[in-house]
């Protein structure tokens, strides 16, 4: 099992992600599985935090006489 650094817990799991994938033909072990359900959420979370950035500096209003690039 991975190291889980906050006790979270989350709906997909590893045997349902295992299950859903075997539904459309492609067969993990539960590591496997548990590992891509890792990846995915730190990927889904830098994404999140990515665009908040992008949405934060974009409402930053220019001090005046500053000229803005659209």
């Amino acid at each position: 099992m991975l190291p889980q650094f906050r006790n979270e817990q989350y709906n997909l799991t590893p045997v349902k992600a295992q299950r859903i994938l075997a539904q459309y033909g492609t067969n993990i072990t539960l590591e496997d599985a548990e590992i891509m359900l890792e990846l995915l959420r730190k990927l889904s979370k830098l994404s999140v935090n990515e665009t908040l950035k992008h949405v934060s500096a974009s409402q930053v209003k220019p001090r005046e006489g500053e000229i803005v690039n659209p």
